[in-house]
């Protein structure tokens, strides 16, 4: 009998998947900016950290992100100060996390850990980055455990500073396939979905009157991200 994988103990592809992208980009994106004159500060938040070393001896978004701090100070020594802000919900896995930073960290970055809610640490993290000089940039990493803690004003509040960059994961496939079902449906399990599709479209909008296919889903959010002319872009794993 084949037996279930513990996708908290075992990277599964698709999280490996978002994993390497999330690690492509913050490369480039730490050393586009360690290396610009004006800014003088670089934040990275994670507000759903995960285990950080699996079982599988895979790593996830806040090693990812450590260790790309730690190869740039490998490179271009110590220039700026680089924050590193790692949350999840669950103390036993912000605990995995700091243990192994604490057993690398050679003062490459300053790390700080919370154990909150999505809710309380998004609202931590806009009232850091509203404190913020305008030498400061951040980067958000959002990977939820589904879609019930994204809400449009949230977003709109985090790129508010004009000095934040968010990377955004959402499950398509099945917001998809359900989201005509929450629309229609009163029942509480379609809530979170209902509430989803409710904040980003408004009542005329395709997603709300039909079924579109997950491409066409996934342009309708890049669309509906492009508040107050911010950039958006997306991509999808297969």
């Amino acid at each position: 009998m084949k037996k279930n994988i513990d996708s908290k103990r075992i990277m599964l592809a698709h999280s490996e998947a978002k994993v390497e992208f999330f690690k492509t980009y913050l490369e480039r994106y730490l050393r586009i900016l360690y290396l610009a004159p004006i800014i003088e500060e670089i934040n990275i938040f994670d507000i759903f950290c995960g285990t950080g070393i699996y079982d599988n001896d895979k790593k996830g978004s806040p090693i990812v992100a450590f260790d790309a701090i730690k190869k740039l100070r490998e490179e271009f020594g110590y220039q700026k100060k680089i924050n590193l802000i790692v949350n999840d919900s669950k103390q036993e896995k912000v605990s995995i996390v700091q243990n192994y930073i604490a057993s690398n960290n050679n003062d490459d970055c300053e790390v700080k850990y919370f154990n909150q809610s999505a809710d309380l640490m998004f609202k931590e993290v806009i009232n850091s980055i509203n404190l913020q000089n305008r030498k400061a940039r951040n980067l958000i990493f959002i990977d939820p455990y589904g879609y019930k803690e994204i809400r449009k004003s949230t977003l709109q509040e985090l790129m508010e500073n004009k000095r934040t960059e968010i990377i955004l994961f959402l499950p398509i496939s099945q917001m998809q396939r359900f989201t005509t079902k929450a629309i229609e449906s009163d029942l509480e399990p379609y809530k979170p979905l209902r509430n989803f599709v409710y904040s980003f479209f408004e009542d005329n909008h395709p997603i709300r009157q039909q079924t579109v296919s997950a491409i066409d889903y996934i342009e309708h959010l890049k669309e509906a991200l492009r508040f107050n002319s911010y950039f958006s872009t997306s991509y999808y794993i297969q």
